[in-house]
């Protein structure tokens, strides 16, 4: 089962930032998954967990990130 915020128990385990010109955020840990939106660089982001090389993280709102264009603190 892939978790979303809804799931997590309210504890960030980081904080990062977007490292990208831009970085998409999806609604799932997968490049098929479909795209809600982008941060530009610099965004400091919440990091919630892991899956493999995904973050789920939240900002302004909250997705999934690849790991690779987020600079953890």
């Amino acid at each position: 089962m892939i978790p979303t915020l809804a799931d997590w128990d309210g504890a960030a385990t980081a904080q990062g930032s977007v490292t990208a010109d831009t970085l998409n955020y999806r609604s799932l840990p997968n490049l098929q998954a479909p795209i809600l939106g982008t941060w530009p660089r610099n965004t400091v982001l919440t990091i919630y967990c892991r899956v493999e090389k995904w973050l789920l993280v939240q900002a302004h709102a909250t997705g999934w990130s690849h790991s690779a264009y987020i600079q953890v603190a």
